[in-house]
């Protein structure tokens, strides 16, 4: 169960590092992994090459490490000379970075069209394994790398990340707010204008100018709509108008792109009776009302699915579907997975224990099943 903070939660930037440094040292030495890959563009690729970094280095394999940045070419740069303005990266950001981490390869790759997020994404995926493009030499087990997304917990949640970065290997801060990493930046002593151009429009990242303009609001926000902080602090800390606006933007990001939950589609394994029952089609259209949506048919929709499914199965069906009713409705909060796998599993073993077809035979049989488990 989340608590409900009266105030945002702090975070100590060393403390938190470290644990991110931690983190990549067990998958460098126990995970499985042979060595990270990063594609370079701002502060949360940053925060995770130096952790990335300082893991391997710890782990005695420091040339294990490569981070990919991508920038305009010279032959671009004459046809759109405007274009220099993106070279900061590139120019002020990369001699500190090769500072912090010397054994680290990092490269400047100018082959592709750095604006466009799936070559980018595309290009790192085939280097992982590819160590020559052009002879199409693959990488012996060992020398192949982890490709590692940089999504936060602010783009998670705001779903605005793009459909290619999902193929990434690992996703290390997906759980730090986009304001904690800028204060973990701070803390590191990544360049000034890295930061600054974390909070500026940028049309192609797709960072619009009202949430840039106020990360550490929208993240409040977030935090309010996933039951992480209580209403009664963004009331009294975000003016009215501001609040409206923001939270106008935050329901267009989730509403515009809530496909993103449920990629990739897959088709069930077989056409199965309770597929064309009303209340469970109504369930995972998302259309059944919360106000009617009682023990009785929580149930009920539980038990459809465990006549067809295994335990497994029927869980991660049941949380998925009912997270999605639970978010469009705000209430997030609401959701307990402990609680739900109680459930799901007093219901096999009643299933087990008296087995019948006639659901309403079963809940009469099995006393323990009308009475609510406490969360």
């Amino acid at each position: 169960m989340i608590e409900k903070r009266s105030v945002p939660r702090t975070i100590n930037p060393q403390i938190t590092f470290n644990a991110l440094v931690e983190w990549f040292y067990k998958m460098a030495t126990k995970g499985g992994a042979p060595g990270f890959l990063i594609g370079l563009s701002g502060t949360d690729s940053l925060i995770s090459f130096c952790a990335a970094s300082k893991a391997l280095e710890k782990a005695g394999k420091p040339n294990r490490m490569m981070g990919i940045h991508f920038a305009p070419s010279e032959d671009f740069l004459y046809d759109h000379p405007e274009a220099e303005v993106h070279l900061w990266f590139r120019d002020q950001v990369l001699p500190w970075l090769r500072e912090q981490s010397p054994n680290a390869e990092i490269v400047v790759d100018t082959s592709i069209d750095w604006r466009c997020d799936g070559l980018r994404w595309g290009s790192l995926m085939d280097l992982s394994v590819v160590s020559n493009d052009k002879r199409r030499m693959m990488r012996l087990p060992e020398e192949q790398y982890w490709v590692v997304g940089t999504r936060n917990r602010t783009e998670t949640l705001l779903l605005n990340y793009s459909n290619i970065s999902m193929a990434a290997s690992m996703q290390p801060i997906v759980h730090l707010w986009k304001s904690e990493v800028l204060q973990i930046s701070e803390h590191l002593g990544i360049p000034q204008i890295a930061i600054s151009k974390s909070c500026e429009t940028d049309c192609i990242c797709g960072r619009q100018a009202l949430a840039s303009n106020h990360i550490r609001e929208v993240d409040t926000l977030l935090m309010v709509r996933c039951g992480e902080l209580s209403g009664e602090y963004t009331d009294k800390n975000i003016p009215e108008e501001l609040r409206n606006r923001l939270d106008a933007f935050i329901k267009s990001q989730v509403s515009n792109n809530h496909f993103k939950k449920l990629i990739p589609y897959t088709p069930r394994e077989s056409i199965t009776w309770w597929s064309q029952d009303p209340l469970v089609l109504s369930f995972e259209a998302g259309t059944l009302n919360l106000k009617e949506f009682n023990h009785y048919k929580h149930l009920y929709i539980a038990w459809c699915y465990l006549k067809d499914l295994s335990l497994e199965d029927a869980i991660e069906n049941y949380a998925h579907f009912l997270g999605s009713l639970l978010e469009e409705a705000g209430q997030s909060y609401r959701f307990n997975l402990l609680v739900t796998r109680k459930y799901f599993m007093l219901l096999e073993q009643a299933m087990n224990d008296f087995p019948t077809d006639n659901f309403d035979e079963l809940i009469e049989k099995s006393a323990i099943l009308k009475n609510k488990i406490p969360a």
